[in-house]
């Protein structure tokens, strides 16, 4: 007795007839197979394509494409300050008046700026005037100072020194420390004073309802001539005594900027943040500043009500210096006073703009083999060897055989991924793990013979 095996035709040819249907024209079907493989699958055989969005197109224009978005980003715009000098000869010589410098020119002044719309005002002054302050100017002077008055803001710079005796910081200036916890950093290069030079308004009994700030100080030049750095501003805090001070322009822009001391934090040679405005700043306290906004405007053209005074209408600041020593030129030190405003009260300026990238990676989707003719020829050909001999190889080898097959379309893969392309690995592996499944479907089926022998 022996055995012969019969080949199952009839199952071959259907079995042929749906793998070529399947690899030659149902591709479309897996597209949603093969997105998902691909973002998972990609990243992995190429490392540049990681943590980014992926696509799978048909178009190679698509893969160089680039998208026009608008970006909205945020601009500091410089505030506007004016600068005016206020010099007592000048003004003296305007009045032909033998006291060129009394509580009533001083009050007839402050009228004039704040009629030319001057609403914040920071005051560089000694505060010393001829014959001093009587009581019934201290009553019409100090009320024109305050908030609401003749100005909606003004502050009014100290005159500090540094002496052996120190004594306690005033009470006006203490009211606005800044809290020690908000400023970080080396402290001992800021300007330090711990005494005040005594002026005209010390004797008001609302001189502490005024706004203070330290301003000139006598012993320390960085807050008497403009820094060497051309972008430094004025320095914005100095220590009197353990306390950690605004200076005066510092002062006007918490106040036009509606902030108080606690709003403000300071990383010594990093930045500086007023509310929501952030700024860099050096180790001593001064602004790494550009693009300040300052015009200087004539003092005496504008107490003459001259029509050839220049108009500066965009401004509502203003810095009004008068010259700590005689023959001082006060312009250098105004400029930089006027500089650092006008940057402390930037406003933010939403803008969009236009921003070119390129799209998200799109990978090429392409076939195994480029030319359509070969590739039918080479699927009609390979499969018809598989299905007709490779169920009748033995286990083993059908095992191997399988193996390399779908090795052959990984390493297909991976190539393809690496020159950005995408091949049809979804609709291969399916085709892959159908002809596994039909495999035992198509195995030779042994049958038996009994040869007689005759004589």
């Amino acid at each position: 007795m022996a055995s012969k095996s019969r080949i199952r035709w009839g199952r071959i040819v259907v079995c042929y007839i749906l793998l070529c249907t399947l690899v030659l024209t149902c591709g479309s079907y897996f597209r949603s197979l093969e997105q998902w493989l691909c973002t998972r699958i990609a990243p992995v055989l190429n490392e540049n394509l990681q943590d980014k969005p992926l696509s799978l197109t048909d178009n190679p224009q698509d893969c160089f494409r680039t998208i026009t978005r608008e970006v909205p980003t945020t601009r500091l715009v410089s505030h506007p300050v004016a600068m005016l000098e206020m010099s007592p000869e000048k003004i003296g010589d305007l009045y032909s008046s033998s006291t060129a410098w009394d509580a009533m020119t001083f009050s007839v002044v402050l009228n004039k700026i704040a009629g030319a719309g001057y609403r914040h005002v920071a005051l560089s002054s000694p505060l010393l005037l001829d014959g001093g302050i009587g009581a019934g100017a201290h009553m019409t002077l100090t009320p024109r100072l305050k908030d609401g008055g003749a100005f909606e803001h003004l502050v009014l710079g100290v005159h500090g020194r540094t002496t052996a005796q120190a004594e306690f910081t005033p009470p006006q200036l203490a009211s606005c420390a800044i809290p020690s916890h908000r400023v970080v950093g080396n402290k001992t290069q800021l300007p330090f004073a711990n005494r005040k030079f005594e002026n005209d308004f010390d004797s008001a009994s609302q001189r502490t309802e005024l706004n203070w700030a330290p301003d000139w100080l006598d012993d320390e030049l960085l807050t008497q001539v403009p820094s060497a750095l051309e972008d430094r501003s004025f320095p914005l805090l100095v220590r009197w005594n353990d306390e950690i001070l605004p200076t005066l322009p510092l002062r006007l822009a918490l106040l036009v900027r509606r902030c108080k001391p606690q709003d403000v934090y300071v990383e010594l040679g990093k930045c500086i943040r007023i509310g929501q405005l952030e700024l860099p700043i050096d180790d001593y306290g001064r602004l790494v500043m550009k693009n300040a906004v300052t015009q200087r405007v004539d003092l005496v053209q504008l107490l003459s009500n001259a029509e050839s005074a220049p108009a500066f209408s965009q401004a509502d600041i203003a810095v009004v210096m008068q010259p700590m020593k005689e023959k001082d030129d006060v312009l250098p030190r105004m400029q930089a006073m006027a500089a650092t405003l006008s940057v402390l009260c930037s406003d933010k300026m939403l803008e969009k703009t236009s921003v070119t990238e390129p799209c998200p990676p799109a990978l090429l989707c392409v076939p195994f083999i480029s030319s359509p003719v070969w590739r039918i020829v080479c699927v009609l050909v390979l499969l018809l060897l598989a299905v007709r001999f490779l169920p009748c190889f033995s286990p083993g080898m059908r095992f191997i055989t399988m193996l390399l097959w779908l090795g052959y379309i990984g390493m297909q893969c991976r190539s393809c991924v690496m020159c950005l392309q995408w091949p049809p690995l979804a609709q291969m592996l399916v085709a892959w793990l159908a002809f596994y499944l039909m495999v035992p479907m198509l195995k030779p089926i042994k049958k038996r013979t009994i040869f007689r022998a005759h004589r």
